[in-house]
């Protein structure tokens, strides 16, 4: 419980009192520990005085911190203002519940003193006191809020960053043109910006270092001219990561919401992060941070980094060439994120998925931002692949066996009409927390008869149900083939894509011009049914993980951890 009152002390009206939230000391135990210590009287109130003085002081210095920092910092110094205020609350009580749980020796007596009760009282006080210090850290924490680089979550971060810049900028320029006045005059005497008094003292200062370091010729060093310009990179490059935060806030995000929170794949932070709408219960916390969650106040989310372990599997299984789909803007980032970094060991080309790349006398609906969906994807990638791919998505987990059989299929087909695409089984991709939609394949002597898509398949034991109303469930075998997007093509398929692309945009841009999709799997699907490919079905016995739910997360990190421990995955995946 606590009360809302004003601080005890003058006001003014140019600097009222600020605020402070005070929760309740148990004046009671407060009593009873005072006279198990003292012989003395006991002040009635006097705890509770003493906790809000203490409260009292560390709300001052927040007022203070809030009149030399930014607003956006205001809620975050308040935040640690009510922690301390509550830490301190529960601390007072619980030390006097301690003192009260046995009485000193000076009041009781040495009669029957009980040395084993008062050793453990002894102990527990200890740990109070490292609590204390843990309380009394808060204060040092407050004194820290905006000391730092600032926060580009800040809707002032452009305005302090662009007068940092404009200062720095303005003291290198002043420091050179010091540097070319002395070389000039041999002296600072007359230097615009300098007093006759500082010039004074800047000449006796720079004597003082030629005589102890003859080599030094200019008043500013080198060295210190470099550190400017390190600052000034330093600063503008924040400003740039502005510049492209608020490019991608335009941008659809790439999430999947669940009941009390989202899920975001940030290709820009190269992490996967979970934003809750409220904050997560302890469980909940833990289990987070078991599998390599970090709480980021950047993002306020929790996050970890996207897997490699797809590019992985890849490469072990012999594909050398890797074709990054991304949008251009992100381009920077994500090499300094992922593609530099993969270049070590594939040949790395990267493609834009840009809404004008489709065939000519077509254009974008005005307004749409959203891209054309997998099938358009893969089509931007005529000019750049000219021989058998696959195609998949690099976020999901799809086993090394699932890449052995893909590159060993696409090495020995020499059908240009023959595709390929990875079965598997569907207890191996269904979640235990929800429904999924998966493409549910007929197959007949190994080849793709056709795709059925289910939206609503709930697990059951080894098997699964699915529903159309809610109310009604069919069954579904577990070893059920299913499609996990993970294809092989020929170069025939990028044609087919930029054929087919016309009759989709003339039967779906008029109803849902913003959002409408040109699908990989419908693109298949057509050529199946027309007779012009086939696909031959590669099944793979893997377990296939993705983050559905967030109560997913938990469970696949435990996989790769496990396949890791057993030697299946090295615990640094590029480390050789």
């Amino acid at each position: 419980m606590y009360e809302q009152t004003s601080m005890i002390g003058p006001q003014t009206a140019e600097a009222p009192a600020p605020a402070a939230r005070y929760y309740e000391i148990n004046e009671e135990t407060a009593r009873n520990a005072h006279y198990c210590v003292h012989m003395s009287d006991y002040k009635p109130g006097s705890a509770t005085a003493e906790y809000r003085r203490a409260v009292d002081k560390a709300a001052a210095l927040v007022e203070a911190k809030k009149a030399r920092v930014s607003p956006f910092y205001h809620d975050k110094l308040d935040a640690l203002l009510d922690r301390y205020a509550r830490r301190l609350a529960e601390w007072t009580n619980d030390y006097n519940r301690n003192q009260a749980s046995y009485p000193s020796q000076f009041i009781s007596g040495a009669g029957g003193y009980n040395m084993r009760k008062h050793e453990k009282q002894m102990s527990r006080e200890g740990t109070l006191w490292n609590e204390y210090d843990e309380i009394k850290a808060i204060l040092n924490k407050i004194e820290a809020v905006g000391s730092g680089p600032v926060d580009l979550a800040d809707p002032h971060a452009r305005e302090m960053l662009a007068d940092q810049l404009q200062k720095l900028q303005n003291k290198l320029d002043e420091s050179k043109a010091l540097n070319a006045y002395y070389r000039k005059h041999k002296s600072f005497d007359g230097f615009p910006s300098l007093t006759a008094e500082a010039a004074a003292k800047l000449s006796a200062s720079f004597a003082d270092t030629q005589e102890r370091c003859p080599w030094v010729k200019s008043p500013i060093p080198d060295y210190e001219l470099t550190s400017l310009r390190g600052k000034i990179k330093r600063v503008q490059a924040r400003l740039d990561e502005l510049d492209k935060r608020a490019q991608q806030a335009e941008q659809p995000a790439d999430s999947t919401k669940f009941p009390g929170g989202e899920i975001v794949r940030n290709l820009e932070a190269d992490r996967l992060q979970i934003l809750f709408d409220e904050k997560p219960d302890e469980d909940t916390r833990a289990a987070l941070k078991q599998n390599g969650f970090r709480w980021s106040p950047r993002y306020n989310a929790w996050q970890r980094k996207l897997t490699d372990n797809a590019m992985y599997d890849a490469r072990r299984a012999g594909f050398r060439d890797l074709v990054f789909i991304i949008k251009r803007e992100h381009e920077a980032l994500f090499r300094e994120r992922i593609g530099d970094r993969m270049e070590r060991f594939f040949n790395v080309e990267y493609v834009y998925q840009e809404l004008t790349n489709i065939p000519d006398g077509l254009a974008a609906p005005e307004g749409r931002v959203k891209p054309w969906g997998t099938g358009h994807a893969v089509m931007c990638c005529r000019g750049v692949i000219d021989g058998p791919f696959a195609v998949l998505n690099s976020d999901d987990f799809y086993g090394p066996e699932a890449f052995s059989a893909m590159y060993q299929f696409l090495r020995s087909n020499d059908d240009p009409a023959c595709y390929a695409m990875v079965g598997y089984h569907l207890r191996n991709t269904v979640t235990e927390f929800g429904s999924v939609a998966r493409g549910i394949c007929g197959v007949q002597d190994g080849m793709l008869r056709d795709v059925v898509e289910r939206t609503k398949i709930f697990k059951r034991g080894a098997d699964a149900a699915y529903t159309e109303d809610g109310e009604t469930f069919y069954p579904l075998p577990g070893e059920s083939v299913v499609s996990m997007n993970f294809w092989g093509f020929t170069p025939k398929m990028l044609a087919e894509l930029w054929t087919r692309f016309p009759d989709f945009y003339a039967k779906e841009v008029p109803q849902n011009p913003q959002k409408c999709e040109f699908y990989l799997p419908s693109v298949v699907n057509a050529q199946l049914q027309a007779g012009t490919a086939r696909v031959r079905v590669l099944p793979c016995s893997e377990v296939w993980y993705g983050v559905t739910y967030h109560e997913d997360l938990a469970s696949v990190q435990a996989a790769i951890a496990r396949m890791k421990a057993e030697g299946r995955y090295p615990e640094d995946l590029w480390a050789k």
